[in-house]
This record gives structure tokens, sequence and C-alpha cells, in this order.
């Protein structure tokens, strides 16, 4: 206990109960969470309202006008992210890299053909980019994980798996 004593008895509350007010620990699931959200066109933060534990959000899809606002986004929030990058293909899963540091992840389109990247390493020396040709689908899965979708029906998953303090510029 810190601070001065009260002046009578003191009211007894439980830690969830400071927080959530009178629902209590029932009071957290209404807190948000962090989370990008594409809706009509734009794209919005502090929407997901699941709680900890529940099972995994399920992949946002953006429409192809919102790929480069949602990647530079992601990009923005998790440079630096130890990434592992994996190609899924109906033949099975190949990991491309993991533990790496990401620096971006873009989409360029132009007359019509679209192409996404992955950049990661050290900006300074050492970069290596993953190149998605033809994608077809982009889906966001909070809170660090990218789906991007080819027209060969080749997934590349990126994945943030923890962050290297040394590393975050």
């Amino acid at each position: 206990m810190s601070g001065p004593h009260p002046a009578g008895p003191a009211e007894l509350r439980s830690a969830a109960a400071w927080g959530q007010g009178s629902r209590g620990a029932r009071g957290y699931e209404d807190s948000g969470r962090s989370s990008l959200v594409f809706s009509q066109g734009e794209l919005l933060g502090g929407l997901d309202t699941g709680a900890p534990g529940s099972p995994p959000a399920p992949a946002l899809a953006v429409p192809e006008a919102g790929w480069t606002k949602l990647l530079d986004e992601f990009s923005r929030q998790h440079k630096g992210c130890w990434v592992t990058v994996e190609v899924i293909t109906g033949l099975g899963a190949e990991l491309q890299a993991r533990g790496v540091p990401l620096l971006g992840v873009g989409a360029e389109i132009r007359d019509g053909r679209a192409k996404a990247y992955v950049q990661l390493g050290d900006e300074h020396r050492d970069v290596l980019t993953h190149i998605v040709n033809a994608p077809i689908a982009v889906r966001l899965r909070p809170p660090g994980e990218l789906e991007i979708d080819d027209a060969n029906n080749v997934r590349t998953l990126i994945r943030c798996i923890g962050h290297r303090p040394s590393l975050v510029r």
C-alpha cells in the first residue's frame, strides 16, 4: 500500500473492479484492442473487442484499393519485428525466412498488374526481398500476420514472432 491511509474503513475491491466498474471482470471484454480493421475503404484501429484467450481473430480480407495503405501501416507497426516468411502451395509449406527483422511490406499496382514484396534484413546491409507476383488477395490476421495469395494458388504468410529492441528504429 502507498499514499496516505484513509480516514475511515477502506473499501475493499478486487483488482478487476477498479478498472471495470460495476461489471467487474466481465467489463474487461468491453475494452478494445489495437488491431487494424479495414472498413468502407478506410484503415481503422482499435476495434477488435475479442477477449484474451478467445480464438484467433478471423483474417480480414482487404480490397485491392486498400492494399497499399494496409501494408504501409503494417510495416510501420512491425518494422524490426522478427518474422517468419512461409510459402504455402498445394504440395505443402516451405519456410523462406525465420527470425529475420522486417524492413517493410508493400504493393505496386501499375497498368492493372500487381506485385507485392516483403523486405527483410538490416537496411544498411544484407536485404532480402521476397516478391509475390500477381497477388489476388491480401488478408490481415491481427495482431501480426499477413497472408498474400497469388494467381497461382500460392500463399505467402508473414508472421511477426517477436521484437529485437536493438533493431527497432
